[in-house]
């Protein structure tokens, strides 16, 4: 990213500076740099909702704000964070600190969304709490949470659910002319609530 954003600066001083000409290649150099910049894919799919919320057209891409001090999903990272601990489910193991899923590769580590039924006993003080359909969720960094006794379990994103962060490293996605969020395979529509804060609804897209 940072390259980008040099070579865009520099084009712009070419074309400010006096006596100085942008032939045709720099042009497009110039346009491919920007949209690279702002990429979003489109994609012919439809969305379901099940509130009425004021839905934004075109989506802030500030969703991460709230988690900028965290590693985004599908960051590779050479240390663990002290005092990580092992979660496992059959399949699936991970290192847990903090709210935040790593997994190894090649030596490395992943920073990555857990699997459904992935079991932990803190989540960060930090934690939403959403009442949907009478059923109680928790929510951090991406990832919602039923309780089960002393445990916290990792369950599919609720339809209709409402969040005020998502993690970075989320595509987002043009759908009949409204941009949405995707994260690991779940989708979020940018939304205001009562205060016109903006806020992230769990949609589903098939």
């Amino acid at each position: 990213m940072k390259v980008i954003i040099t070579s865009i600066f520099a084009l712009f001083l070419i074309i400010s500076i006096p006596g100085k000409s942008v032939n045709a290649q720099q042009r497009a150099d110039l346009v491919s740099a920007r949209k690279e910049v702002r990429q979003t894919k489109r994609v012919h799919r439809r969305v379901h909702r099940r509130t009425a919320r004021r839905v934004h057209r075109r989506v802030s891409r500030r969703a991460h704000f709230r988690y900028r001090h965290l590693p985004a999903y599908n960051t590779t990272i050479t240390r663990l964070p002290n005092g990580a601990v092992v979660v496992r489910n059959s399949r699936h193991k991970y290192h847990y600190h903090n709210g935040v899923y790593y997994t190894r590769k090649n030596g490395h580590w992943i920073v990555s969304r857990p699997a459904i039924g992935i079991r932990v006993r803190t989540l960060p003080e930090a934690r939403m709490v959403i009442r949907l359909d009478g059923n109680e969720y928790f929510y951090y960094y991406g990832v919602f949470y039923t309780q089960s006794g002393q445990e916290f379990v990792s369950v599919p994103a609720p339809e209709g659910a409402v969040v005020d962060a998502l993690p970075e490293g989320y595509e987002v996605l043009e759908i009949d002319g409204t941009e949405y969020y995707a994260v690991s395979g779940e989708y979020y529509a940018e939304v205001e609530d009562e205060e016109g804060n903006e806020m992230y609804e769990v949609v589903t897209v098939d």
